[in-house]
């Protein structure tokens, strides 16, 4: 059985994703802002709102894929709706540059 938890990066929780049980098979990080073009090695512009680094959020990635866990972007959601037409690059590019394993297209 496959199951899927959405870790919600506005809440305060250390910004640890490592504080996720592995048991669960998917974390989806939510939620990626489709209109964003970030820049930088910080969060502002992309929606997210973890409060540890990006180096340690990677961290924290990797060590979850090491553990078997699959680690999704999650994309748009009520907060941020896509615009017409939708240019993925830039979230392909954060999902690539945070280690994570695909995208999750929340339209």
């Amino acid at each position: 059985m496959i199951a899927g938890v959405y870790f919600e990066t506005w809440l305060d929780w250390k910004g640890r994703l490592s504080t996720i049980d592995p048991k669960f098979n998917v974390v989806y990080l939510a939620f990626a802002d489709p209109r964003a073009t970030p820049t930088g090695n910080n969060w502002q512009g992309t929606g997210l709102g973890f409060t540890a680094s990006r180096e340690q959020v990677k961290t924290d990635i990797a060590k979850l894929q090491s553990l078997g866990v699959c680690v999704m972007l999650s994309v748009g959601g009520a907060t941020y709706p896509f615009p017409v037409p939708f240019d993925a690059r830039h979230m392909f590019q954060l999902a690539m540059d945070l280690g994570c394993n695909g995208i999750d297209i929340d339209w």
